[in-house]
């Protein structure tokens, strides 16, 4: 009698340890897909999540030649080399929206872009990996709507910083060129709020410069751009620039302090801080000073000298 009942318990236990399995399986299917790795894609972001060490990245279009924009986010592991595809119920738009890691918050902070035919966004996206959750939120003060705007998060200060960006000629109407600005905005996820903090000496209406927060000197970084027209379609209308500047966000101020030993003026390059180092890495870029155009160079900047 005793035999048969460890016997019963033991299969209820086991089914109830399946049913646990199923519902658990169930539950981790609605939030994610694993899958080898994304479709090809450009005009996607990418940022690292130090608090969850994962690799995020959303959106963009696909291979040239297909004017698809995608929604999707994944999650990239480094140290299982795994691709996770997040499903969510909302995202941002598809292509061109700038991203910066708000890692006093753990949050992910979206502004801009835009879908296909150049329909742009003026909308604040949060995104947080835990809940695997996009979340748009309404300041009561929002930027202009853009796309190809540059975002970097100031950890001292405990901002996103915001400039740049453009709002292409077909939505701008009655304009023979696209529209660049030259504003900087500050937002603090705490307050959800966005400050323009624009001052009277600042970069011209860049587009397509680079941008990187160095926090041991806690000075935003900003190379290159054009405030010309369609640069890749018509690079004799647009203006490259070689300047580099610096702004610190507690005078916020804008400083020119572009060294004499510099990259050639060039548009699309991109930055990354090395912390360790303290330096400013640049790489590549697009430059007419060039005979292939596409530029392979790599520099280092030093803001101490």
């Amino acid at each position: 009698m005793k035999n048969a009942k460890n016997k019963q318990k033991t299969r209820i236990s086991f089914a109830m340890l399946i049913v646990a399995s199923l519902l658990i399986l169930t539950i981790s299917s609605s939030i994610q897909i694993n899958a080898a790795y994304p479709v090809k894609r450009v005009g996607h972001r990418m940022i690292y999540d130090s608090v969850n060490d994962r690799i995020i990245m959303y959106g963009g279009a696909k291979a040239a030649g297909e004017a698809y924009w995608v929604f999707d986010t994944w999650a990239y592991d480094y140290n299982t080399n795994t691709w996770t595809q997040l499903i969510t119920d909302n995202s941002p738009y598809g292509s061109n929206a700038k991203m910066a890691y708000d890692s006093e918050s753990d949050k992910i902070i979206s502004f801009g872009g835009s879908h296909e035919d150049h329909v742009p966004s003026d909308q604040t996206w949060i995104y947080d990996y835990t809940a695997n959750t996009w979340t748009q939120v309404s300041p009561s003060i929002d930027p202009n709507m853009r796309e190809s705007c540059q975002m970097v998060y100031d950890s001292e200060s405990d901002v996103v910083i915001m400039l740049s960006g453009n709002l292409h000629q077909d939505s701008n109407p009655g304009a023979d060129m696209n529209w660049r600005f030259n504003d900087t905005w500050a937002y603090d996820y705490n307050t959800n709020t966005w400050e323009n903090m624009t001052y009277t000496t600042f970069p011209l209406g860049y587009t397509f410069d680079s941008v990187a927060y160095d926090s041991e000197s806690d000075r935003v970084i900003v190379f290159g751009g054009t405030n010309g027209r369609d640069v890749y379609l018509d690079p004799t209308g647009g203006k490259y620039h070689g300047e580099t500047w610096s702004y610190d966000y507690n005078t916020n101020t804008w400083a020119n302090i572009t060294p004499s030993v510099s990259p050639v003026p060039k548009i699309g390059t991109n930055m990354a801080y090395d912390a360790e180092n303290d330096l400013i890495i640049l790489f590549g870029g697009y430059t007419h000073l060039q005979t292939t155009e596409i530029d392979d160079e790599t520099w280092a900047f030093d803001y101490n000298t």
